[in-house]
This record gives C-alpha cells, sequence and structure tokens, in this order.
C-alpha cells in the first residue's frame, strides 16, 4: 500500500497546562510520532475502506515485517483518547447533573456523555446480528434449489453470493463492534480516572491525610477498570434478547407449533434428559 496518504510526523513539542484547585494539570511532551492515521481515515468517507478493513495500521505492519517495532513507530495518541479531552467532556457532563439532580449517579453520567458513540457500535452489533440470522435462511433456499430441478441454475449462485456476503458482513462488523467498544470503554476509564485524581488534588490537605494510598490505588485500578470491562459486553444485554426473539420468529414461521417443544427442550435440559 502506498504511504503517499500518510500523515506527516510531528515535530518534538511540549504541552504544561497549570495546576491548581480548579484546573487539572498534565505535563506532557511529545516525540516524533505520526498523527492517528485512524482519525486520517475517519476524516473523509472516501478512505472507508481503510477503516472497515483496518488498513490504516499498515504502515505499523510494513515496519514489523521489516524490523523490530519501537515506541517511536507507534502513532501518537488520538485527540479523541487524550485525558484532557475526555475529562472535559465528562465534566461538562457531570456539571449539568450537579445543577440538575440532587444526588448524582455514575452510570448515568457516562452514558450521557458517551450515548452518540453507544449508539453507533449498536448499529455495528445490529448488522453484525442481522447477517448472522440470514446465514442458515440463505443455506436453506441453496438447499431448496439444488432439490428443485425446476428452478433456474443462477438462482442458487445467486444465493451462495448472498451466503459469502452474510459471512463477511458478520466478521467485519464482529471485529469493528469489539475494537470500538474497547475503545469506548478504555475512554470511560480514562475519563474517571481523571476526574478523580483532578478531585484529589482539590481535596483538603487534611482530607488527603485521611486517605490512604491503598484506597485510591484501588479505586483507581479496580473500581474504575469495572466501566471498561462492563461496556465491551453492555449491549448483549439487549442483543441477546433480540437475537432470540428474531430466531423464534423465524422457527415457528418455518416449522409451527413444534418451535415450542423446542424451546422447551432447550430451557428444561432435564425433561430433555428424560425425553432421550
Amino acid at each position: 500500500m502506498a504511504n503517499d496518504n500518510n500523515p506527516s510526523i510531528t515535530n518534538p513539542e511540549t504541552t504544561t497546562i497549570t495546576t491548581d484547585k480548579n484546573d487539572f494539570s498534565v505535563i506532557m511532551s511529545s516525540s516524533y510520532r505520526r498523527p492517528c492515521r485512524l482519525d486520517w481515515a475517519e476524516s473523509s468517507w472516501i478512505r472507508w475502506i481503510y477503516v472497515v478493513f483496518f488498513w490504516w495500521l499498515n504502515p505499523i505492519l510494513d515496519i514489523d515485517d521489516k524490523r523490530k517495532l519501537t515506541d517511536d513507530n507507534l502513532f501518537d495518541v488520538s485527540p479523541n483518547d487524550e485525558c484532557s479531552q475526555l475529562l472535559k467532556k465528562l465534566e461538562t457532563v457531570w456539571e449539568k447533573f450537579e445543577n440538575k439532580y440532587e444526588h448524582i449517579n455514575t452510570w448515568n453520567i457516562v452514558a450521557k456523555a458517551w450515548w452518540k458513540e453507544s449508539l453507533g457500535i449498536g448499529l455495528l452489533l445490529i448488522l453484525y446480528l442481522g447477517s448472522k440470522v440470514a446465514q442458515p435462511l440463505l443455506i436453506r433456499e441453496i438447499v431448496l434449489v439444488i432439490n428443485d430441478s425446476n428452478r433456474a441454475s443462477y438462482v442458487g449462485y445467486l444465493y451462495a453470493i448472498g451466503l459469502g456476503l452474510s459471512t463477511s458482513l458478520q466478521a467485519l462488523m464482529h471485529h469493528q463492534f469489539f475494537f470500538r467498544a474497547a475503545r469506548i470503554g478504555i475512554q470511560i476509564r480514562i475519563a474517571l480516572s481523571s476526574l478523580i485524581y483532578k478531585r484529589l488534588l482539590s481535596l483538603p490537605t487534611r482530607a488527603i491525610i485521611e486517605t490512604t494510598t491503598g484506597q485510591m490505588v484501588n479505586l483507581i485500578s479496580n473500581d474504575v477498570s469495572k466501566f471498561e470491562e462492563l461496556y465491551k459486553y453492555i449491549h448483549h444485554l439487549w442483543a441477546t434478547p433480540v437475537e432470540a426473539l428474531i430466531v423464534f420468529g423465524i422457527t415457528w414461521h418455518q416449522i409451527g407449533i413444534p418451535a415450542f417443544a423446542k424451546v422447551e427442550q432447550k430451557t428444561n435440559p432435564d425433561k430433555l434428559y428424560i425425553i432421550r
């Protein structure tokens, strides 16, 4: 893949943000890293193929084929993943909740701050489920075409092409979903960790002395990480029942009342053992 469209390498800079009780501060120095290529790929719909097939990783993979990767070979952190931007995003929603509600729920704040991103990966999961459910239906049609000599042969080829496309779509949506869900989970963890650190800086000296190091480490490393872990799979709370209903509806449409017997066997393993 040609590298003519690669983003240029950035010059080293040092960013300093003042620290006090009202402002969160970070001192960072950037290295000779190239800007995040994912942002470059997502900046125009023309480069959609780079996003779908993860071609934005090609420069790193090309280097890895020739020599061992070093830290400078990696892309720079995306502005969307910087802790200062994520903290600002979380605090904006947090302040609105503080002014509107007496009791604040962290989950509600996180859901409000990342609802657009959550909707996007939810649509990816719908495409994944649709392609997954379509495959057995296409296989059924292929079998019917093979058994029916009166049907045109090109119909079977069309169903076979559809089966291949649905399988490819399922694989692509599966990887895109988990990649983006993991990224949003990391963003949530970074934002909450930054907020905790900022609030610790604003605490009175006496309160800081009474707070043990173990409590702070446990809060950041253990409690906050649960948000990241849960977000990878939280969409399956609604996707699994939806998939079950769709499959049951298709089964009911194909075989009618016996579909209930199949559900009964699946939900009652003891009865299934007795029947066998």
